[in-house]
């Protein structure tokens, strides 16, 4: 560092704290509009992370493996002839955790009282509480054992509007994949379940695997596997390896996203929407500080007027003023992260309970945890002085372009 610049350097944080009343309230509101940016940013990744973890962690897994065509109208007729090849793929990849068969058939389910469509499910007892939440829904009666062909379980509200409980019998009726004439089977209720979604309480029956298999009449044949992967998987290079080789066996890869794209866009627009606030505050915090830089200026203009007619550079001037925002740029910072990251280390651990909101289907009912991020500590921070240096450009050109003569008169 030069001579030059460090003795700008300490005539800047001279300055600044000539009107301390002023500097403070300077350094509150930067370090305001930080703390505000990154307690937006954690929050906002928060409710995405939580949308992500209810969507895959609730039924729908991280991945899913069909058939060509089955997701188009959900045909029952169209699925997965040999899982075993399937499953041989899913076996060599090690981050793959986990996988579950299902069938999936569209029918009735009726009951002595009353009777509701319904999504008739065929799970394998064993491994879809490794993939989805399901058993973790179970609120009355016992969860599906592998060999088990008549007991079912339904959602709360079916079991309300069929007027059904624990032991109490129903019929179920579907078409069969391959001739498609109606089959039926007789059932009874094992369990009960929650999930707090509507549709998935009113309109999803469970049964085994084995029965949902000889429900459809297709053998070992199943619609689709799910897949739980590990977290460092959920990038690109172990989604395209996975595509590539069900590709190659004729299979439908999806993940998430995929199946659900109209969600992943609203994610997108979350991450943006971050920004739009961001900029916003920033926008508000460098009209605060310019406002506070050309009231400091004008009450210097006898100061300006005496150092320019003694020989001072203009353009030293000019980085004299950028200096004095820039320190209050990096104070306001300095004291933005240490509040902001308070903030936010309390939100990971307490999280804001907004009750109940449903969005695209999806039913948010845990509390919004904040989620802290690198960046936080380093772009918004590096972000917020460097608009601060920037907000000073107009005021230091002001002072820069001072008349001595002028300036002079003007103090007197």
């Amino acid at each position: 560092m030069s001579d030059t610049l460090r003795l700008t350097i300490r005539l800047a944080f001279r300055n600044i704290f000539r009107n301390k009343r002023r500097t403070g309230l300077m350094i509150l509101l930067v370090a305001s509009g930080l703390t505000a940016m990154m307690f937006t940013d954690g929050l906002m990744l928060g409710m995405s992370d939580l949308m992500i973890k209810k969507i895959t962690g609730t039924w729908l897994g991280d991945a899913q493996i069909h058939q060509p065509g089955f997701r188009d109208g959900m045909d029952a007729a169209i699925y997965i002839k040999d899982p075993a090849a399937a499953e041989a793929i899913l076996a060599k990849d090690p981050k793959v955790l986990a996988w579950s068969k299902r069938t999936i058939a569209g029918g009735m389910v009726a009951s002595s009282n009353n009777v509701a469509p319904s999504a008739i499910f065929g799970i394998d007892p064993v491994n879809e509480p490794k993939v989805s939440r399901l058993k973790e829904a179970l609120v009355e009666g016992t969860f599906l054992t592998p060999g088990d062909r008549s007991g079912i379980m339904i959602g709360d509200k079916m079991a309300d509007l069929l007027e059904v409980r624990l032991g109490d019998r129903i019929v179920t009726t579907m078409s069969e994949a391959e001739t498609g004439e109606l089959s039926q089977m007789l059932f009874r209720v094992s369990g009960i379940l929650n999930f707090n979604d509507r549709m998935m309480d009113k309109e999803t029956a469970f049964v085994s695997l084995a029965a949902g298999q000889a429900m459809a009449g297709f053998g070992d044949g199943v619609h689709e596997i799910v897949i739980s992967l590990a977290p460092v998987a959920k990038g690109e290079p172990t989604l395209e390896n996975l595509q590539n080789a069900f590709a190659a066996e004729g299979l439908e890869f999806l993940d998430w996203q995929g199946l659900m794209p109209e969600l992943s866009g609203i994610l997108e627009l979350t991450n943006y929407s971050s920004l739009i606030i961001g900029g916003i505050l920033f926008i508000l915090v460098s009209l605060g500080l310019i406002n506070s830089m050309f009231m400091s200026i004008y009450e210097r203009h006898y100061e300006f007027g005496v150092m320019l007619g003694l020989g001072t550079r203009r353009r030293a001037l000019f980085s004299l003023i950028c200096w004095e925002g820039s320190l209050l740029g990096i104070f306001g910072a300095l004291f933005g992260v240490l509040a902001g990251s308070l903030v936010n280390y309390w939100m990971s651990q307490n999280g804001i309970s907004f009750g109940e909101i449903e969005m695209s289907g999806i039913m948010l009912n845990e509390p919004m945890k904040a989620v802290i991020r690198p960046l936080q500590f380093t772009v918004l921070p590096a972000f917020v002085i460097a608009l601060s240096a920037l907000a000073c450009i107009i005021p230091a050109i002001h002072g820069a372009r001072l008349v001595p003569a002028i300036a002079l008169r003007r103090a007197l």
